[in-house]
C-alpha cells in the first residue's frame, strides 16, 4: 500500500490507494512510500491528530462568528419514514486520512456497483430551476410554440450533476451501501447500511430519479480507487474610498470526493462547505453532458419550498443552528437554513409569537421583537412550545378549519407572495403547508435532541 500527495497548480490532489496492477502510480517515479510524501506531509501533527472518526466539525458555519464547536448526540437510526441527519449514527470523519483510511477498509475494489440513491432533493431540479436555466438558454417559444420547444429540448445538451444536501448513497452487488456526505473542508460523514432504501425523504421530498440519471451510466462497476482534491483560490479587489485606493481578498476552497469506477468514468462529490454539494458523473476527466430532454425526464415534477442542511449559501437566507452556553460551542452539524421568503412565508408568525425579549437584548434605536436582518436567541422551552404551535396549525390545515393561517396562506398566493415550489392552485395551499411544516419539525425535534439540555437557538436572518 502506498499514499500519495501531489501537488497541483492551485490545488493537491490526495489519494489513498492499494497496489494497482497495470496502473501508473499518480506521481512519477513513486514506489513504495510515495517520495512525494516525504516532501509534503499530507496533515500536519495537529491535523493527523484531529483525523478521527467524530461527531464535530472543524471550520466555521457562515454567520456564527465563532469557532468552538460543541460535540452531538447521535442516534440510533430510527428515521420513522424520514431521513433525519441525527437520528444517524454514521460518524464524521476529519481529515483525508481519516476519510480515505475509513473507505479503503470495506476493500470496495471487490465490489461492483448495483445502484445510486439519494435522501431529499435536487436544487436544480425544480420545475422553477428549469424555467430559469431555459431562460438563460435563450429558450422561447416564440410563434412556433411548441415545435419551437421541441428541438430546443432535443438538441442541447447540459452538465450531467445535481445539486444536493443530503447524503447519497451507493449500493453494492454484495448487499452493502455506502452512505457518503460531504463535509467542511477534508471531511465527510460516512455510514454503512444505516439507511434503508425506503428512506428517500429528508429536509426536503425526492424530485428526481436517481435510478435514471446516475445508475444506468455506473451499474455493473466495480469501484477501483478514491481520492480526494482540495483546490483553492483567492479573489482581490481595489476600490477608491475617500480618495485613497483601498482592497480586500476573499478567499475560498472546495474539495472534490472522486469515485473512480474505470479510468475514464467516475462520480465526484463537490463540495465548498456550505449546504449545497454538486454530485455529478464524469467522463475522461471532466462532468458528462446530459441531453436536457434525459434530465427532464428524470424530473417527478414535485414543487416544494426548499429547506437546506447547512448553509444554504444565498445572501437571503436564514440559519438556524444551535449554542451550548457553557462553552459557547456552536453546533456545525446541527445548522440547516432556508430562503428568507420560505420562513417570511410559513414561519414568521410562529418565530414572533414565541420571541423572547429577555433573550434579545435591543438598542434604543433598533426594532423591538423579532429582527428580520439579525440574530434572534430562542430558549429550549421556547422553542418547544413552537413547535407545539405548529402541530396544532398542522392538525387544523389537515381538517380543512378557517385558521387565521389558513388565510394567511391564501392571501400570500394572490399577491404573488409565496416562495418558488409552493403549489400553484389555492386548493393544494394547506396539504403544501403540511408537507413543510413536517419537514421543518422533524429537523427541529432532532436538533433539540441532539444539543444539550441548556441550549440556545440562534435564527440569524440575511
Amino acid at each position: 500500500m502506498f499514499r500519495c500527495i501531489r501537488s497541483l497548480a492551485r490545488g493537491r490532489i490526495l489519494c489513498h490507494d492499494r497496489e494497482r496492477e497495470g496502473e501508473r502510480p499518480p506521481c512519477n517515479g513513486c514506489a513504495g512510500e510515495c517520495s512525494c510524501r516525504k516532501a509534503e506531509s499530507a496533515l500536519s501533527p495537529e491535523a493527523a491528530k484531529a483525523a478521527r472518526p467524530s461527531a464535530r466539525r472543524s471550520s466555521k458555519v457562515p454567520g456564527t462568528g465563532t469557532e468552538n464547536v460543541m460535540s452531538l448526540r447521535f442516534g440510533n437510526n430510527e428515521f420513522h419514514e424520514r431521513f433525519d441527519w441525527y437520528a444517524w449514527s454514521a460518524p464524521v470523519y476529519e481529515g483525508a486520512d481519516a476519510v480515505l483510511e475509513a473507505l479503503y477498509a470495506r476493500d470496495f475494489r471487490k465490489k461492483r456497483l448495483k445502484g445510486v440513491r439519494v435522501v431529499g432533493a435536487a436544487r436544480n431540479m425544480t420545475r422553477e430551476a428549469f424555467r430559469e436555466y431555459e431562460k438563460r438558454s435563450g429558450h422561447d417559444r416564440g410563434p412556433d410554440g411548441a415545435a419551437r420547444e421541441s428541438d430546443f429540448r432535443r438538441f442541447l445538451n447540459i452538465p450531467h450533476s445535481v445539486m444536493l444536501c443530503e447524503p447519497f448513497i451507493l449500493d453494492f452487488d454484495d448487499g452493502t451501501a455506502l452512505e457518503f456526505h460531504p463535509g467542511e473542508g477534508l471531511s465527510a460523514r460516512m455510514g454503512w447500511n444505516l439507511i434503508p432504501p425506503s428512506c428517500t425523504e429528508g429536509l426536503n421530498r425526492p424530485n428526481f430519479r436517481p435510478e435514471l440519471l446516475f445508475t444506468p451510466y455506473l451499474a455493473g462497476r466495480s469501484l477501483q480507487r478514491i481520492f480526494l482534491r482540495e483546490e483553492s483560490s483567492a479573489v482581490r479587489q481595489y476600490v477608491c474610498s475617500g480618495g485613497r485606493v483601498e482592497s480586500s481578498q476573499k478567499e475560498g476552497s472546495v474539495v472534490r470526493y472522486v469515485f473512480c469506477f474505470s479510468p475514464d468514468e467516475t462520480l465526484t462529490a463537490t463540495s465548498d462547505g456550505s449546504g449545497w454539494y454538486e454530485l455529478a458523473f464524469g467522463t475522461g476527466g471532466a462532468t458528462a453532458l446530459l441531453p436536457y430532454r434525459h434530465v427532464l425526464s428524470a424530473s417527478l415534477g414535485v414543487d416544494q419550498p426548499l429547506l437546506c442542511h447547512g448553509w444554504c449559501g444565498e445572501d437571503d437566507g436564514f440559519l438556524i443552528c444551535g449554542e451550548d452556553p457553557e462553552d459557547a460551542g456552536v453546533s456545525r452539524n446541527a445548522a440547516f437554513s432556508m430562503d428568507e421568503n420560505v420562513l417570511e412565508a410559513y414561519f414568521l408568525p410562529f418565530w414572533e409569537r414565541r420571541f423572547e425579549p429577555e433573550r434579545n437584548a435591543r438598542e434604543g434605536w433598533e426594532a423591538k421583537g423579532f429582527d428580520f436582518y439579525g440574530r434572534n436567541d430562542y430558549g429550549r422551552s421556547a422553542v418547544q412550545a413552537m413547535l407545539s404551535d405548529i402541530r396544532t396549525a398542522i392538525s387544523a390545515l389537515r381538517a380543512g378549519q378557517q385558521i387565521p393561517l389558513r388565510k394567511r396562506l391564501l392571501e400570500q398566493a394572490r399577491r404573488g407572495e409565496l416562495p418558488p415550489g409552493a403549489p400553484p392552485a389555492e386548493a393544494e395551499l394547506p396539504a403544501g403547508a403540511v408537507n413543510v411544516y413536517e419537514r421543518f419539525l422533524t429537523r427541529m425535534e432532532g436538533l433539540l435532541k441532539a444539543l444539550p439540555e441548556n441550549c440556545i437557538i440562534h435564527v440569524t436572518g440575511p
